[in-house]
């Protein structure tokens, strides 16, 4: 899994799990997040310039309370947002350099964790 991953994601192993505004690295592709800070938040995502190439995947774990906007660094001209706001949604991105694509976006999914 992890090599097939690997061709996608260039760090395929690194997670970051985040409870409240956070500022993504280019490396932070997986992107676990919850409201449990007891307020919303956002998550502004890396320069698009600097992520060219990469795939950006960000899911809410928990039930929704608060919501949780995704937001483009300052240099896209773009005005998108992405809010999840119910529990198992996600935000699958990809930087072509000059713009993010929205492959998927605002589903929910089931998830099997292994424990």
């Amino acid at each position: 899994m992890n090599k097939m991953l690997g061709t996608m994601f260039r760090n395929p192993d690194g997670q970051k799990t985040c409870t409240g505004a956070t500022s993504l690295s280019v490396e932070d592709q997986f992107v676990e997040c919850d409201d449990s800070g007891g307020a919303a938040y956002e998550i502004t995502l890396p320069s698009v310039s600097e992520a060219k190439g990469r795939f950006y995947f960000i899911y809410r774990t928990d039930a929704a309370g608060y919501d949780i906007t995704v937001a483009p660094n300052d240099d896209v001209a773009d005005d998108f947002g992405i809010i999840l706001d119910a529990a198992k949604e996600l935000c699958f991105l990809f930087s072509t350099g000059k713009y993010w694509i929205e492959i998927e976006c605002n589903d929910t999914i089931a998830v099997n964790r292994a424990t």
